[in-house]
Parts: structure tokens; sequence; C-alpha cells
């Protein structure tokens, strides 16, 4: 049996470089013919917090983590785990036969409203999943990104089996709590970041504190001056207002706003937040962006 742990900061990352709400992997049990939950990434949501919350007063018995359901209880179901192809599709179709209106409901209630679930197979046999939650529909760029990340899952799953080290282990024995450096995406990494550049900052407007981000003429203003940022400044700050609140570590944020195929430079993401910062300050839109020594930026 797989060390679930080991995947945790895979998800944590694929959450972040995705721009989704939730990540949620599964295993297939051919054995015993059900599919369960056995990790999952959103949990620190406040939002999550407070339906779970909510939802306990209505049903205390339900867990996620044993909540089981037969690989072909749906059509989607059968697709994933018995074809073999990722799908995407509103949460009350790809949960159908698997939770009842109450769940559904709540999980509505915290962004679980759109899903895109990936199979993950090692030497073609399907033996679970990885899967994506949003309150808005995936786009193809997230597919991309998805599978790209689901092969990194196979990646894991298959050197547990194989009892080589895995991609991650290296956070559980050295006690690192920053993302998976260029491993998360390995060889593919430029394609996985160029999937999801763009859906890694605000698709929409976005007002904070006086601070607007407007995607659609790729411009940032600060009660109302407008701030002359280079394209990766302009890419640092989106990703960090898309994901406000939350600390991003260097090697995600280089990897959402460069999308090479090198290793991660903290010190060129740590350069280009710092000119940010000052450009930043030099309209007066202070303390926004805070440096969390050991783990990486966070926009307050």
């Amino acid at each position: 049996m797989a060390d679930w742990r080991t995947f945790q900061e895979l998800l944590d990352n694929a959450r972040t470089i995705m721009g989704v709400r939730y990540v949620v992997l599964a295993e297939l049990d051919n054995s015993a013919g059900q599919v369960k939950v056995v990790a999952f990434s959103g949990g620190d949501n406040p939002a999550f917090q407070k339906g779970r919350d909510l939802l306990a007063k209505v049903l205390p018995q339900f867990d996620m983590f044993s909540t089981s359901f037969p690989p072909d209880v749906n059509p989607h179901s059968r697709a994933v785990y018995i074809e073999g192809v990722p799908v995407e599709a509103p949460v009350k179709h790809l949960s159908a036969g698997v939770i009842n209106a109450v769940v559904l409901n709540a999980g509505n209630m915290v962004g679980f409203r759109f899903g895109l679930v990936c199979p993950v197979k090692i030497i073609g046999q399907v033996v679970g999943s990885i899967s994506f939650y949003a309150p808005t529909p995936l786009s193809e760029r997230h597919r991309e990104a998805g599978i790209l990340i689901s092969e990194q899952a196979e990646h894991i799953w298959q050197s547990q089996h194989q009892g080589r080290l895995p991609i991650g282990s290296d956070s559980r024995t050295t006690g690192r709590t920053g993302p998976i450096p260029g491993e998360v995406l390995g060889e593919t990494a430029p394609l996985a970041a160029g999937a999801v550049r763009n859906a890694s900052i605000p698709r929409e407007p976005v007002h904070h504190r006086g601070l607007t981000f407007d995607p659609r003429n790729r411009s940032v203003s600060f009660d109302g001056r407008v701030l002359d940022l280079t394209r990766r400044e302009y890419m640092l700050l989106g990703c960090l207002l898309n994901r406000r609140g939350t600390v991003l570590g260097t090697d995600a944020l280089f990897t959402q706003a460069w999308g090479r195929n090198e290793q991660p430079d903290a010190d060129i993401v740590d350069a280009v937040v710092s000119r940010l910062r000052r450009k930043l300050e030099g309209a007066n839109a202070v303390d926004f962006i805070q440096r969390i020594r050991g783990r990486g930026y966070v926009l307050r």
C-alpha cells in the first residue's frame, strides 16, 4: 500500500499551480471493487472549514475519507476508472450515486462545483485518480495541466511500488515544508506551466485594498495611479493576488511566471519580487507583499 503522506506536497503544489480550490487523490482498490479518497488538499480554506462544521451538524457521521464507491457507479466514473480517460464535468454529475443531495449542496457552497478527474495508471492499469475542483468551469488548459500532474502522481505511485524513493518524500524526512522543487512537473514543466500560467492569475478584474488588477488590458493601478510593471512583475503579482492570503513558495512562483525548462531560481524570484514591492510602495501601496522566511511570499 502506498504511503499517502508522500503525495501531500504534490497535491498542495498542484492546487497552487492549477489555481483551483481543492485537489483530491483517490485509490482504486480492485480487490474490493471500490474507489476511496486517500489524500486531500484544500482543508485550510476557511469556507471549507465552515461548510464542514455546518455539515457535521446535519450528518455527523459523514467523513470524506470513509466514502467509497464502485468504479462504474456512473458514466463519468466508468470513463475514468474503467476506460482510463480524464473527465471534466459539474460535480453534481461526477458524484451521481456517490454522495447525497445534502453533501452535494454543502460542497457547492464551499466551491466543489466543477471538477476535472484524471486517472492515475501504472503500466496501463488504472490504480486511482487525481481530481481538481473549482467554483467555476475548468478550461482546456486546466485539462492539459491536470493530465501532466496526474503523470507525476503516477511516478510517485510507481516509485513506491518499485521500492525507490518517491518524489517529495525528502520533505517528510528533512522537515522541509516548501513546494516540491523542479521535479513537481519534471521534464514536462514547460508544457504544464504554459498550460496553467494564464489560469494562475485572475481572469477577471480584481480590486483589493485600492489595488486594481485588470487582465483584460494587462494593467495594474493603485488608487487610480497606473503602475509600470514588467511582464514578470505582472505575472508574479497576478499569482500572489489570485491566491492572496496563501503563502506561495519561490519554486511555484517561478514555474507560474517563467514556465521554462530549467531549475527554479529563488534568487531571481526574490529580485523580481523586490522590484515589484518597490514599485507598489512608490505608489503608496505598502505592506501588500510579505516574505515568510523559509516558505515564500504572501499577498495580504
